[in-house]
Order: C-alpha cells, then structure tokens, then sequence
C-alpha cells in the first residue's frame, strides 16, 4: 500500500472513531464529504488494475480544486451558522416524534404517485414490448427500457417506497392502511427490481438512513451493518441478474486486474470507484474544447427537447478521452471542468458546497420531514460524488423537484 492510500484510509478511519467516540453527526455535509472523497483516493491509488496510469501534478490539481471548493462552501455556510443555536441530534429526534404528521396526505400522495407510476410502467411496456429481466440480453434490454417524456414518471418508485417507509416509521397503528401500503410497497419494489435498476433502489436506501438517523433513535450500529449487508446484496443480486458469471469474468480480464480472477467478484466495486477518478485525471488533462454547461446542466437542455440537436450541431462527444469503454463516468465535477475549465471547478462546487450546508443546517434549525428529506437528497449526491454527476440528470432532478413539493405538502398544516 503506498503512501497516499494509507494516509487517505487511515484519515478516514481516525473521522469516524472521533465522530463515533464524541458521538459527533456523522452524517454532516463537511465530514460525509471528506469520508468520502478519502476513500474514493484510498482505494484508486492501490492500483489494482493496469489500466491505471500514475497521475501527473496537474491531474491532481484539477482533482483536488473541486474537492477543496466544495469544502470552502460548507466551510462558509459553518461560519455563518457559527453564533448561531443549532439543536441538538437527541433534540431534533425528539422534537421529529412530536411534530404532527398529516398521515392521510402522505397516503394520499402515496396513491397518485403509485397510479402515475403503474400507468407509465404499462405505457412503456406496451410501447418497447419486453421488460429487462425477461429477455435473454437483460443488461443490454435495460438500457433500451425507456420513452421520452413518460420515463421520468417511472423513476417515481423510488420514492413511493420512501414515502411508505416514512409513513411506517412516523405513523402508529393504521393497521388497514398499512396493509394496503404494503401491498403497493412490494409491487412497486418487485416491478421495479425486473428493470435492473440498482440506482433507485440506493435513492430509497440512502433517503431512509437519513431519515431514520435524525428522525429517530433506531439507527445505530447494528442497523448500519443490517443495511450495509442489504444494500451489498441487492446489488451483487442485480448484478448477477444482468450479467451473470461469466460476465464477472470478462469484467475481470477487461479490467487487467492484478489478482486472481478468484476475487472477480470485487472487480466491479473497485473499478466503479477507482476508474471514476482514473477517467478525471486523464481526461481533464487532454481535453481542449469545452461546452459552457452543455454539460452541467443537461436537464435544462433535455427538458426544453433541444439537447439532441445541440448535442448533433457542437458534434458533442459523449464520453471523451475514456480509459477503457467499459468504464464510462467520470465522477461529478468533470461535467463542470467540461463546461467552464477551471473557472467551472472552483466556483460550481463551491455553490454545491454551500447549497448543501445551507440545506442542512436548515434541517438543524427546522426539523420536519421536508427539511430531513431534502438534507437525504444531499447525503445522496455526496456520497455519489465521485461517481456520477446526479445534479446533471433530468430524471434525479425531476425526482428532487417531486419530493420538495410532496414532503412541504404533507409537511404544511
């Protein structure tokens, strides 16, 4: 193990026993984010696969400005805060069990989202004339499951599964709506799982720790094991029902691995973290032409229809400078490198930063299912940082936009 991965790994070790000792939030946007960050550089610069390069001086600096941008705009938000009273975590919990929850909204919203869903579940099916899991190409079928406009409608699974979550963990007895609940809960859950989407699944995931962490005091240890556990399973489960094993097998040759193809099974977990990186560093340093938020803001240009033919007139190139084709992303602050050099990865994610300390200290300040809920969104695209850039996405920001209006409704009295 060379110097930077034990520095990275030891770092983030040491984070979490002084936040777990001093019994600190653990969940904050400044430590989560450096946690992060520290173990997506950990592990990539093991070098497992000999498609990694050592980076030169400038792939790091333009690596390391995003990742300090985005700590100096919580970093602002904090000082802002800093006279300021922040409650508690035990009082925020106990302050989350008294507040009075508009139950029949929340299944009332529960409902029109699930009809939206099964409406544009059927309308796709109808219209591609397969669903992913049942074709003899499932993970290539997955890709090709979709229709402009009436797609978006099935990315509202995931949070139909979060609001019933929400309504179990907040609500006591409703024995009979419970009931009901948990009959749309597992047929959302089972439909969406037969697309192959392991994505949605991590957003109910993600959205539900948040909320069981700062809204009760069921979250500990054990539950973080229980999750982590789950959470692994379902995505070797997807994986397995995508590819198979002798897809595993042809990752692990692709990749170049330099451990046995015994281990193929960690192949795509260190890769998907570690060629992230590996694609920022090579592409930033190559690339020559930029797109001024073409890019970043891809939802605005998918939204208004005229992506395609900007995408046709530029001559965009979708994945530019690639490693290996089989490893395509880049992590989430290429898009804005993309866009506006480094003018782009100074200033987006400091705004990143300090968006995400003002949602959260919002949360600290006003606890409600709204504030916890957005804050989740947060968790999510940190956690994700290195991986993907969500906030680009028309679906991801379709799925924010839903969640903000539907949490103040059943939020506001």
């Amino acid at each position: 193990m060379n110097v930077i991965s034990f520095s990275s790994l030891v770092l983030l070790l040491f984070i979490m026993i002084f936040s777990l000792t001093r019994r600190l939030d653990l969940l904050s946007p400044g430590k989560l984010f450096s946690m992060v960050w520290l173990l997506a550089l950990g592990v990539t610069n093991l070098k497992l696969s000999r498609l990694q390069f050592e980076w030169p001086i400038i792939s790091w600096v333009y690596l390391l400005i995003p990742v300090f941008s985005v700590l100096a705009g919580i970093f602002t938000v904090y000082v802002i805060y800093f006279d300021k009273e922040i409650r508690t975590l035990e009082y925020i919990r106990n302050s989350f069990k008294s507040i009075n929850f508009a139950d029949k909204k929340l299944v009332n919203v529960v409902i029109i989202l699930f009809v939206l869903y099964a409406i544009s579940y059927l309308v796709i099916y109808l219209y591609v004339g397969f669903i992913p899991l049942f074709t003899k190409y499932p993970n290539e079928a997955r890709t090709r499951w979709s229709l402009f406009g009436v797609g978006l409608l099935i990315h509202l699974a995931p949070l139909i599964l979060y609001f019933i979550i929400a309504y179990f963990i907040t609500v006591k007895s409703r024995v009979y709506i419970k009931s009901l609940l948990l009959l749309l809960f597992f047929v959302t859950l089972i439909s969406f799982l037969f697309l192959l989407q392991r994505f949605g699944v991590f957003i109910t995931i993600i959205l539900t720790v948040v909320l069981l962490y700062y809204g009760t005091n069921k979250f500990n240890i054990k539950t973080a094991l229980i999750l982590i556990v789950f959470l692994t399973g379902i995505s070797y489960l997807i994986l397995s029902l995508r590819a198979g094993n002798l897809i595993l097998q042809y990752f692990h040759q692709v990749s170049q691995m330099k451990y046995s193809a015994r281990y193929s099974i960690f192949t795509e977990p260190y890769m998907y973290i570690a060629m992230n990186l590996e694609n920022y560093a090579y592409a930033t340093i190559k690339l020559k032409d930029f797109t001024y938020g073409l890019a970043s803001f891809d939802f605005l240009f998918a939204i208004s229809g005229i992506k395609h033919w900007l995408h046709e007139y530029i001559h965009f190139i979708e994945n530019p400078y690639l490693i290996n084709y089989n490893y395509n992303t880049y992590g989430m602050f290429f898009v804005n490198f993309r866009d506006f050099y480094v003018f782009g990865i100074l200033v987006l994610p400091y705004l990143f930063g300090f968006i995400t300390a003002f949602v959260y200290y919002r949360m600290r300040t006003k606890t409600d299912l709204n504030s916890i809920t957005m804050y989740g969104i947060m968790v999510m695209v940190i956690m994700f940082s290195f991986f993907n850039p969500m906030l680009s996405w028309l679906f991801f920001v379709f799925d924010i936009i839903v969640l903000y209006v539907t949490t103040l409704y059943i939020t506001k009295q």
